[in-house]
């Protein structure tokens, strides 16, 4: 057995306990490698996973009654297939699948033909590492389907000092377009700094007017709600 984090039901943070789980020792497939975690980070969605009300109707076969915590990691390998592209003591970041999930652990095994894994930058802590994935792909994606929208270069970011907006500011700013970002006040500096042309302060104006004045091809939003 290893050391980790693991929820059941009951919504977080009540469902989050310190417990073990089954090692992850054992042949590995040709794409897989062993990961000794050196850091994991917890984003919202698996906070929405584990307050998830269906979840603990679920069977047993399907999803175990004690779940991995987290997707992001970084760490260093330990054991390699001959098809996963790494090798023994790589310095290692990724994201691993949510159900059964599990990088807040003494080790994962990772699938890198499902699972996005690159090599850690060598002037990066492990704790900056384990907190890029999920937000970056995130930005990136939402980046990649505004491409095709984007024609006289104009794009609105709402939550511009996210997690995931201070990303989209900066891939949106390399790709020339022009930027109008919402944030707060007090972050209207570090998001101008990300890239953003222009703020929106939220908390002294009106949004959607703003926007509308601003007339962008596409608006990603980071923020939600109504």
């Amino acid at each position: 057995m290893m050391k980790a984090w693991t929820w059941t039901h009951g919504g977080y943070p009540e469902a989050l306990q310190k417990s073990t789980l089954p090692s992850t020792t054992g042949l590995l497939k040709p794409p897989q490698i062993r990961v000794r975690t050196r850091a994991s980070s917890i984003n919202p969605v698996d906070v929405q996973l584990m307050s998830y009300p269906l979840i603990s109707h679920l069977p047993a076969f399907l999803v175990p009654p004690h779940k991995g915590v987290g997707e992001d990691f970084s760490g260093i390998v330990e054991e390699a297939g001959p098809d996963s592209g790494f090798k023994i003591s790589d310095e290692v970041l990724g994201i691993a699948p949510f159900l059964p999930g599990g990088t807040l652990q003494e080790t994962t095994k990772i699938d890198t033909k499902v699972s996005a894994v690159v090599r850690k930058p060598a002037d990066w802590s492990w704790e900056q590492a384990a907190a890029l994935p999920l937000v970056w792909l995130t930005a990136r994606t939402t980046i990649a389907r505004a491409e095709s929208r984007v024609k006289s270069g104009k794009i609105v970011i709402l939550g511009g000092s996210s997690s995931c907006g201070m990303y989209a500011v900066y891939l949106a700013k390399q790709r020339g377009w022009t930027v109008k970002a919402s944030c707060s006040g007090r972050n209207a500096d570090f998001v101008r700094s990300t890239g953003a042309d222009d703020i929106i302060d939220y908390t002294t104006t009106h949004v959607p007017e703003q926007v509308k004045a601003f007339a962008p091809d596409a608006i990603i939003d980071f923020v939600g709600g109504t």
